[in-house]
């Protein structure tokens, strides 16, 4: 989730209702939002970089999740979306990231208020 306000090494980009990606600061254009493919702890994780092309992107680099809450184990959630039909259809939550055999019993809801921009989850 991210909330409209300014960022260390960037500036969100606010519109009339709801913000967009961060815009980096070299360039003053937005941000585009990438995976994380390597193997590792980091993969399938969400960041944002400068929009350009590789050689003339500068160096601006923020993680997407970084206001995401931290599980039993301490490690930043993940956000998933109930798919199941329901009262809950569409709403967001937060889980533990790793594995379903050593996942901790953290479950809090995201909250889908106004001025904050949901990232759907893998």
């Amino acid at each position: 989730m991210f909330i409209s306000t300014p960022q260390m090494n960037g500036t969100w980009a606010n519109g009339p209702s709801l913000p967009i990606n961060p815009y980096c600061v070299t360039h003053r254009r937005p941000c585009v939002l990438r995976v994380v493919r390597k193997e590792g702890e980091n993969k399938g994780r969400q960041f944002y970089v400068c929009s350009l092309p590789r050689e003339t992107q500068c160096e601006f680099f923020e993680w997407a999740d970084l206001h995401f809450p931290l599980c039993n184990h301490g490690k930043r959630c993940l956000m998933r979306t109930v798919l199941k039909l329901g009262l809950n259809n569409g709403r967001n939550f937060y889980v533990c990231p790793l594995g379903k055999d050593k996942q901790c019993e953290f479950f809090q809801w995201a909250e889908n208020g106004p001025g904050i921009k949901i990232l759907p989850g893998c």
